[in-house]
């Protein structure tokens, strides 16, 4: 009966650590979708009312409206399971996407959405890694979700070469700027960022390092790295 008590107060204890992580995975959550609410928002904000596409000066056809926006967004978590909360408001924009790149006179929407998730999680195996980026790859029109995730978007596996995501970037940024003849022109990136410091450093230096190479080739893109902090 004496250890009873002690028995009592460490479950006690571990209630309230359960109902505080509980607290702090509700947090997280509201504040990750309200940080993809207003990325979007940013971009649409600057949209403003639909003005008449610009042609694209090798063949005529439309390509980009006016007041084209792009946003990539690019996801990283361990283990596969961590998309499951997300994945309907991922698929919601993705079906969004699907919808206006089919109705949409433009070969590219007004607000260009590219979704990214990337499941960092090692397999000893090979044949596990082989096996899951087959099913990934396994989609048809009447079943355009992934079998292994869920998602609509590409889900890639491994850690994301960053720097190779951004000089990828920077050249579709200069593709735009010949094509809708705005080369005279700044055009401002921002990279907003929330996650390992290590990733963050990669992130800033690869920005200051496509700004100057901006400067240097005169395209005038400039890329402004920016903190995010949830919670």
């Amino acid at each position: 009966m004496a250890g009873q008590p002690i028995s009592t107060r460490a479950k006690s204890q571990q209630k309230k650590k359960k109902s505080r992580d509980d607290q702090n995975d509700l947090s997280l959550t509201r504040s990750l979708t309200q940080s993809l609410s207003r990325s979007v928002s940013r971009a649409r904000s600057r949209m403003g009312s639909r003005r008449p596409s610009r042609q694209n000066s090798r063949n005529g056809a439309p390509t980009f409206a006016e007041d084209y926006r792009r946003v990539d967004f690019h996801w990283m978590v361990r283990d596969k399971n961590s998309l499951g909360w997300f994945s309907n408001l991922l698929n919601t924009i993705s079906r969004s996407q699907i919808w206006h790149r089919s109705h949409d006179e433009n070969a590219f929407p007004h607000l260009d959405i590219r979704l990214s998730t990337h499941v960092t999680q090692k397999r000893k195996s090979i044949v596990t890694h082989v096996y899951r980026w087959l099913l990934e790859l396994h989609r048809t029109d009447d079943h355009p979700e992934s079998p292994l995730t869920g998602l609509i978007n590409p889900t890639h596996y491994g850690r994301p070469d960053f720097t190779r995501i951004l000089d990828k970037h920077y050249e579709d940024m200069v593709k735009f700027r010949q094509e809708t003849g705005d080369e005279g022109e700044k055009l401002k990136v921002g990279v907003f960022f929330c996650g390992s410091p290590v990733i963050g450093e990669i992130l800033a230096d690869q920005c200051r390092l496509l700004t100057n190479r901006g400067e240097v080739e005169g395209t005038l893109i400039r890329y402004h790295f920016m903190i995010e902090v949830f919670g």
